[in-house]
């Protein structure tokens, strides 16, 4: 053989293998095939359909792509055996990183003793956080434009809000200087009523009677009695210039 060349059956190789990485090669790389061997030994299929593919295509696949699960299988069988923790145990064998497979043949040996045995697997399924990461390292165009979409929902969201929260700021200002607008101009009027109270009592009450009734308070009402009493002296009406009619005395009465 020459210096560079390929050795082996590609769908059995391990990634490491696949990528050329010859300082990875080692240990690791016997328990990936030894789960390939296991897979078709359960299956009767392979992890990787690379049959029809070509040799660069096959390389690739086994580099990058993620094999098939034992509950895959199982789905579309229903052999109830090739869920659970005997899927963990050859997921375990076909992990991409060699650091996440199993120490050692034995360690693999004693795991399948122990399913065997209806006792707790040591090996233990991937976390959802590292599942997630793998997804993203394998569809990063895919992430990437999802996580561009939540970005410019979340920045229009933020920006909604903030323009949500000035519109009611200022709404809030305007009406609060309409109350003060408001509560000025009341206290305006009862100023005037009460400058012509002695004067003209029919100008103020004029005045009084053009106040809106929802903000007439204590005051308005102290002077809306005090001109009563004013416009009426010794049961009969004070006439004013600015009063066009009156009652008389009787109709007072």
């Amino acid at each position: 053989t020459g210096a560079g060349q390929l050795l082996g059956s590609v769908p059995y190789m391990s990634p490491e293998q696949a990528s050329g990485r010859v300082t990875d090669i080692g240990p690791h790389s016997d328990l990936y095939t030894l789960g390939v061997v296991l897979f078709e030994l359960l299956t009767g299929q392979l992890p990787y359909d690379v049959r029809k593919r070509t040799l660069a295509d096959a390389l690739y696949a086994v580099q990058h792509d993620e094999p098939r699960r034992l509950r895959s299988v199982a789905r579309r069988s229903g052999d109830t055996t090739l869920r659970g923790d005997l899927d963990t145990i050859v997921g375990k064998c076909l992990e991409k990183e060699p650091k996440r497979r199993y120490e050692s043949v034995g360690a693999l040996v004693e795991d399948l003793k122990r399913y065997r045995n209806r006792e707790a697997i040591a090996a233990r399924p991937p976390s959802t956080l590292y599942q997630l990461t793998k997804f993203a390292e394998r569809n990063r165009a895919l992430v990437l434009g999802i996580a561009a979409t939540m970005l410019a929902i979340v920045v229009g969201a933020v920006v909604a809000v903030v323009f949500a929260i000035q519109s009611a700021e200022h709404a809030r200002v305007a009406r609060a200087s309409d109350e003060q607008s408001s509560r000025e101009a009341y206290r305006a009027n009862l100023t005037a009523a009460s400058a012509l109270f002695d004067r003209d009592p029919g100008h103020a009450r004029r005045i009084l009677e053009g106040i809106d009734e929802e903000r007439r308070g204590w005051e308005w009402r102290y002077l809306d009695a005090a001109l009563s009493v004013a416009m009426l002296e010794f049961g009969r009406v004070v006439r004013t210039p600015y009063t066009p009619w009156l009652p008389t005395p009787e109709e007072v009465h």
